[in-house]
């Protein structure tokens, strides 16, 4: 019974994850100059997916709204990314175990061999 408790807990913290990464990287990403019309605009060409995220390999910047300065990092972007991946595997490796245990916890009712076996993976 706990570990179908810790299991939904896991999952929980595998969702918070997944939107830790979406504002992470979101906040890494520069401004997107608009290209709309001119020749080398990738629009109607590709497909959105294809758009590179950042047109080249420098910090390139540009003024917002503010005046401020605001760059386009992808070596942190990438660090966020592989770090939440990290994260992610980890939750999986914590599930694995998890799921052996249920499996064998109906048989446990009875089967007292099973039952000490289920005790002990707890």
């Amino acid at each position: 019974m706990q570990v179908t408790i810790g299991l939904a807990y896991i999952a929980i913290a595998q969702d918070t994850i997944s939107l830790l990464r979406c504002l992470y990287v979101n906040s890494t990403k520069g401004p997107t100059l608009d290209h709309a019309g001119g020749a080398e605009s990738p629009v109607g060409t590709t497909s959105s997916s294809q758009i590179p995220l950042s047109p080249s390999r420098s910090n390139r910047s540009s003024l917002i709204d503010g005046g401020e300065v605001q760059f386009d990092q992808p070596r942190k972007r990438a660090f966020y990314r592989r770090w939440t991946d990290i994260l992610k595997l980890m939750l999986l490796v914590a599930t694995i175990p998890g799921i052996i245990g249920n499996t064998h916890y109906k048989g446990g009712i009875s089967n007292a061999g099973t039952a000490n076996e289920v005790m002990i993976t707890r």
